[in-house]
């Protein structure tokens, strides 16, 4: 028997659970160690995040085990007559993947952002076609030229450079003027 997942919107009493649960997903990316816990602090809420954020959370039993953050974007950065999202993350309890959490979120969110250096290639393929198949939006985030290949392996028509290097943290400001080029 398929096991219950309620999705509903989060609380600040739901704050610790949450973010033990965004700790698991950042800390099971398939990025360096260092890097992971270096940028971990930035993936955590906080009771302000409410004021700005839609914060929901997915369900099983009494447990979290999924969580999706977004805020409306600016009217100027949508589409004329589009409603625009900035998605902050869809994060899922690391022992739940591939059970369908991620989609249910996914679903409530609206817009996805895919960053290519956080998924291996069999993940970011999921995620897009699963995204398209949904009629969502995607920006797939790449920061070199192996990066840009994979974006493109699965079809992504809307690419997004990020001029950070992900391990080192360093800007490259001509970085998506060579990788266009």
């Amino acid at each position: 028997q398929a096991e219950k997942i309620l999705i509903r919107p989060a609380d600040s009493k739901a704050l610790d659970e949450l973010n033990r649960v965004i700790e698991a997903a950042v800390m099971s990316w398939k990025l360096p160690e260092r890097v992971k816990r270096l940028s971990l602090p930035s993936y955590r809420y906080d009771a302000t995040d409410f004021r700005a954020l839609q914060i929901i959370i997915a369900v099983a039993g009494d447990k979290i085990v999924g969580v999706a953050a977004w805020e409306e974007a600016d009217q100027k950065e949508a589409p004329q007559g589009s409603r625009a999202l900035l998605l902050h993350g869809i994060y899922v309890d690391p022992a739940r993947h591939r059970h369908g959490i991620g989609r249910l979120l996914l679903l409530a969110s609206g817009p996805l952002v895919l960053i290519v250096a956080a998924l291996d290639d069999g993940e970011l393929g999921d995620f897009h076609a699963l995204a398209v198949e949904l009629g969502l939006d995607v920006l797939v985030e790449v920061h070199d030229e192996a990066e840009l290949e994979r974006a493109l392996a699965v079809d992504a028509t809307l690419v997004g450079v990020n001029q950070r290097d992900l391990v080192t943290f360093e800007v490259d400001h001509e970085r998506a003027v060579r990788m266009a080029a």
